[in-house]
C-alpha cells in the first residue's frame, strides 16, 4: 500500500488509501513480525485526515484508526467517528466507532463502560454482513466482560466468537482458541488451558503463513499452564517454539506471560529486566489485564515498594479483575494481611478459585 502511494496523484484515493492502512495496523496491530513505530502510523493518519474529505468514510475510518492507536485522542476521535457514521447511515463504520469507544472506556479502567459500548454492537449485529466484522464484535467485547470480573459472560462471548471464527479462515481460527486461552489464563484454570493443547499447537501451525502475535502468546500462555501443573519439560518446549516464531515489539502482550514463567522459576533478575518500562497508555489493549496482573505480582516479589504503590493505586476499585491483584500484591510489600484477606474475599466473589487458594496460602 505504501509503494502504491509514491505513484498515487488522485486526492481522494490517497487518502482512501492512508485511511485503510492506519485502520487496519490500528485495529489488527498484532500481524506484524515486529510491530511497526508510533510515530509512522501516527503518520498514515495525519495524511489520512489531510487528504479526506471531512464527510467521507476515509475520514471516519482514519478517525478510528486514530482512536484504537492514540490513547490521548481515543475518546475525541472515537465521538467524531461516531457522530460521521451517523450522519453517514454506515452501520459497518458505526460498529467499529462504537468499539473504538469501547477500546477508550477500557484503557481507562471503566469497564462498564467498555461493556456498554460491547452492548450496542449486538444491538446491530444481525446488519453486519462481514462474518470477519462480527467476529470481532464478539473478539472485543470479551476483555470488557473480564475486567469487570464477569467470566460467565466471558466465557458465553468466547463460544460466540468461535462459533464463527469456526467457519473462516485458520488465522481467525487460531484467535477463536487464542481467546479461550485467554479467558482460561485469567481465571487460573489451567488444566482448561492444558487440554486445549493439541489444538492449540495445531491451530498455530496451521496459521504460520499468517503473522499474528497470537501465534506465539498462545504457546507461552499454554507453557505456563505446563509450569504450573509441573511439567517443566513440556513449558520449555512450548516456550522455545514460541520463541522460534520471532515476534517483535509488542511489549507486554508476551512479557506478561514470560514475567509469570519466570516468577515461578524463581528468577528474578530477568524478571527485573522485563519491567524497566511501566505498561503505557498504548498497551493497555486486549492483553492489559493479564499483563498487569503479572506486573504487579512481579513487582511484589521484586519488593520494588515505590512503583508497586503507584501503579496498583488505579487498580483498587472493587468490582474489577485487577483490584484484588492490586490488593494482595500491596498486603505483601507492605506485610499487611488485611488486604491479603480482602482480595481473597474478592476472588471467591468473581469465582477465581485457583487465584483465591493461591492468595489464602499467603496468610499461613
Amino acid at each position: 500500500m505504501q509503494r502504491s502511494l509514491e505513484i498515487c496523484t488522485d486526492r481522494r484515493l490517497c487518502a482512501q488509501a492512508y485511511s485503510e492502512l492506519a485502520f487496519q495496523t490500528a485495529a489488527r496491530s498484532g500481524m506484524w513480525k515486529r510491530r511497526p513505530e508510533p510515530e509512522l502510523v501516527d503518520g498514515w493518519i495525519e495524511r489520512a485526515l489531510a487528504l479526506a474529505d471531512e464527510r467521507s468514510p476515509a475520514h471516519v475510518n482514519a478517525l478510528i484508526a486514530q482512536a484504537y492507536w492514540d490513547p490521548e485522542r481515543s475518546r475525541e476521535a472515537a465521538r467524531a467517528a461516531t457522530e460521521l457514521a451517523e450522519t453517514l447511515g454506515d452501520i459497518e463504520l458505526l460498529s467499529y466507532a462504537w468499539d473504538a469507544s469501547r477500546l477508550a472506556a477500557f484503557r481507562d479502567g471503566d469497564y462498564a463502560e467498555a461493556c456498554a459500548w460491547a452492548e450496542r454492537r449486538f444491538e446491530v449485529v444481525d446488519r453486519i454482513t462481514d462474518p470477519d466484522h462480527v467476529a470481532g464484535i464478539y473478539e472485543g467485547a470479551i476483555p470488557a466482560y473480564a475486567g469487570g470480573g464477569s467470566f460467565a459472560r466471558a466465557r458465553e462471548l468466547v463460544a460466540l466468537h468461535e462459533s464463527v471464527a469456526a467457519r473462516l479462515t485458520p488465522h481467525h481460527r487460531l484467535h477463536g482458541v487464542a481467546y479461550r486461552i485467554q479467558v482460561e489464563e485469567l481465571a487460573g484454570e489451567w488444566e482448561a488451558i492444558r487440554a486445549l493443547l493439541g489444538r492449540t499447537e495445531e491451530v498455530v501451525e496451521a496459521n504460520l503463513a499468517t503473522p499474528c502475535v497470537l501465534n506465539p502468546r498462545s504457546l507461552l500462555v499454554s507453557a505456563l499452564a505446563a509450569a504450573h501443573l509441573g511439567e517443566e519439560a513440556e513449558a520449555r518446549r512450548l516456550e522455545a517454539r514460541a520463541d522460534e516464531l520471532g515476534m517483535e515489539g509488542f511489549g507486554p502482550i508476551l512479557d506478561g506471560p514470560r514475567t509469570q514463567l519466570l516468577l515461578l522459576r524463581g528468577d528474578l533478575e530477568r524478571v527485573r529486566a522485563l519491567l524497566v518500562e511501566p505498561v503505557a497508555p498504548r498497551g493497555r489493549n486486549w492483553y492489559f489485564l493479564a499483563a498487569m496482573a503479572a506486573r504487579l505480582d512481579a513487582l511484589a516479589a521484586l519488593g520494588d515498594r515505590d512503583r508497586l504503590e503507584a501503579e496498583a493505586a488505579p487498580h483498587l476499585r472493587p468490582g474489577t479483575y485487577l483490584g484484588p491483584f492490586a490488593l494482595r500484591a500491596l498486603g505483601v510489600i507492605r506485610e499487611d494481611a488485611s488486604l491479603v484477606e480482602q482480595a481473597v474475599a474478592r476472588f471467591d466473589a468473581m469465582g477465581l478459585d485457583w487465584h483465591a487458594v493461591r492468595t489464602r496460602g499467603l496468610l499461613g
